[in-house]
């Protein structure tokens, strides 16, 4: 069937095949959060509920109404986001024992980050105005200016710790270091260095720090589009797309992996995001391409570049391609 097709032990095409239906056994993204979202407590679930809806609602305010002073509203944007995040992800969930005391620490550590990141959204709605009219690298940094530099850094290195990777956390701990300590290194990677707060005004104030292209692109374009994509999918639509993927192939040489591309193609349009694709599509397209007589190998080779090309198709297009479009000014 296929020119990469290659023997396999009896024992080692058993192990892949038994790590084949475990992949596609397992839950979806959105099965894993349905899931969290109705084994906690009430309080916490109306809470990210109202919070999520008021996102929304400010979100669409200020596409389809008055904007604010882009101080205020990308950093309100950020604080939404963080909270949702300390909420629906809380270190007290970790404890099995529900009535122990470092349950309780647990808590009162993201009360601390929940508190931080209010502190800091006040920080930038009053400052709004006066952050606006600042001059970078000639204006000094206040005592509260770098307070709240610190304070921003903690709860996001925290975010990212906790709901995205603990490697990217380490990553992001280097280049932090290399700010300081690239003066003393020979090279072509050694620069002049900069003391703390010129390091802190470079992060919370500069274009090229937390609040630059990226989150521009995220308050601006991207948030209504992961939107529509979680409407149209909850609403049925991403099986649509993998239906009609299946019918436009199945009578063609190959039809199990053209149907993987069609498939992934289409819902990629509303997902955005490589893992959810295959996580979607996969279940479906790679148990048929190995009955096709496709090794697991090129399976999941097939569905995981096919998703991977979907995560770039129009509208969503995923978050990388209005990142670039925000940095090189390209509607």
């Amino acid at each position: 069937m296929s020119i990469f097709k290659k023997q396999t032990g009896a024992g080692g095409k058993s192990d892949l095949d038994a790590k084949a239906k475990a992949l596609a056994s397992e839950p979806d993204e959105d099965s894993k959060i349905a899931r969290m979202l109705k084994s906690m407590p009430r309080w916490r679930y109306w809470t990210l509920a109202v919070l999520a809806v008021t996102m929304t609602v400010f979100q669409l305010y200020i596409k389809l109404g008055t904007p604010l002073q882009p101080w205020a509203q990308i950093p309100l944007h950020l604080c939404y986001a963080l909270i949702i995040v300390f909420l629906f992800n809380p270190m007290a969930e970790k404890c099995k024992n529900k009535e122990s005391k470092a349950r309780q620490l647990w808590w009162i550590y993201d009360g601390f980050l929940i508190g931080a990141t209010l502190f800091i959204c006040w920080y930038f709605l009053s400052h709004a105005n006066a952050l606006n009219l600042r001059v970078y690298n000639v204006d000094p940094m206040t005592t509260l200016d770098i307070t709240v530099a610190v304070l921003l850094l903690f709860v996001l290195m925290e975010a990212v710790r906790r709901v995205v990777s603990l490697a990217l956390f380490v990553v992001i701990l280097f280049f932090m270091a290399y700010a300081f300590f690239g003066q003393y290194i020979s090279g072509i990677f050694r620069f002049a260095g900069m003391n703390f707060a010129q390091f802190c005004e470079t992060l919370m104030l500069s274009q090229n720090g937390i609040f630059g292209s990226p989150l521009s692109a995220s308050v601006g374009t991207l948030f209504y589009f992961m939107v529509f994509g979680a409407f149209f999918s909850n609403c049925g639509g991403g099986g649509v797309l993998i239906d009609a993927g299946m019918k436009l192939s199945d009578k063609t040489a190959g039809g199990p992996a053209k149907a993987a591309v069609l498939s992934s193609g289409l819902l990629g349009m509303i997902s955005g995001s490589a893992v959810a694709n295959v996580s979607t599509t996969g279940v479906l397209t790679i148990p048929l391409m190995k009955k096709a007589g496709y090794t697991p190998e090129e399976a999941g080779a097939v569905e995981s570049v096919a998703s991977t090309g979907g995560q770039i198709m129009p509208p969503i297009m995923g978050a990388g391609a209005f990142i670039m479009a925000e940095m090189i000014g390209i509607p």
